[in-house]
């Protein structure tokens, strides 16, 4: 288990627990969890390149990086 640093929209930092085998899209479940914010609306980003729902964490290779958490425009 390692811990992910998200910065939301607002310019908040979290911090989610995720597995090295977890997708983008269960970090996404996690932070619906902890921030309300509906899964199909993230757009998660790591140095400006939107990452893959389907993507591990590990394949990612996040490191010490913070993620951008950006919303979809309806």
């Amino acid at each position: 288990m390692s811990s992910l640093r998200v910065k939301t929209p607002i310019g908040k930092i979290i911090t989610i627990d995720v597995a090295e085998t977890d997708k983008v899209s269960d970090l996404k479940q996690k932070i619906y969890d902890h921030q309300l914010v509906r899964t199909q609306n993230q757009i998660l980003r790591l140095n400006n390149s939107e990452l893959a729902d389907q993507m591990k964490i590990s394949e990612a290779q996040i490191g010490d990086e913070v993620l951008q958490l950006d919303l979809k425009q309806d």
